[in-house]
């Protein structure tokens, strides 16, 4: 691993992201930079491919442990998800709204928007999310230790349960925007960051068009893989 002083190496500064700003993952570019021989681990492509498919071929729960890393991810997006649902379940319940109160026809009815009948459907899309997440990532995870029938029963499972958790993240954080409304879109609201570290788990990691494809592909038959920042 080359040192960053070295020439031709360039760190780019240009995480500044909305979401997820912690994990300052900014580009590095290698421009012309030249390593020593005793230096560079060279692999040939061949060797590469033939340790991959043999190790494809290994049912071991080692193997299976190495899912943690992704699951410690999508753990995060249940935090979140949780911490947006608590907020949206306190926030209604002092949030004024028209047509709330007890004779919804009397015009210009007021109380709170944990009244309203949409408001109590989008929580519990919500609810539905934030419970049937947990449930499936302790599920996945409950199931580590114990060897499947062969790793692309492993991967299957383990796709699933990552595409349930990035829909979970979806749905969430949506909701609570579109049940909170704009009073709770402001800068300062707790809402405001965790909404934001939400959809930055949203588009950064697997993208949830891929692992839909991955899903039906597996379902034929056709071997998938499951690849992403937590290792293959």
């Amino acid at each position: 691993i080359p040192e960053m002083a070295t020439p031709g190496l360039k760190l780019m500064h240009n995480w500044d992201a909305m979401g997820l700003r912690g994990t300052a993952s900014h580009d590095i570019v290698a421009e012309d930079m030249r390593v020593p021989k005793n230096e560079a681990m060279v692999v040939p492509v061949a060797m590469l491919r033939m340790i991959q498919q043999a190790q494809a071929q290994i049912v071991s729960v080692p193997n299976q442990l190495r899912a943690r890393h992704a699951l410690g991810i999508t753990a995060i997006w249940v935090g979140l998800a949780q911490a947006a649902f608590d907020f949206t379940l306190g926030y209604v319940g002092k949030r004024y709204g028209y047509l709330a109160g007890p004779n919804i026809g009397t015009v210009g009815t007021v109380g709170f928007r944990s009244e309203q009948a949409w408001a109590q459907m989008g929580i519990g899309n919500m609810e539905h999310w934030v419970e049937t997440g947990r449930v499936v990532l302790y599920d996945m995870i409950g199931r580590l230790n114990t060897p499947y029938p062969s790793n692309q029963e492993f991967t299957r499972h383990l796709i699933r349960t990552v595409y349930h958790l990035r829909r979970m993240s979806e749905e969430v954080s949506a909701g609570a925007m579109k049940v909170c409304g704009a009073h709770a879109y402001v800068k300062g609201s707790p809402l405001e960051r965790i909404f934001r570290d939400m959809v930055g788990g949203n588009v950064m990691a697997w993208k949830t068009d891929e692992l839909q494809l991955s899903l039906g592909q597996g379902a034929l038959g056709l071997p998938v893989s499951f690849v992403g920042p937590a290792g293959t």
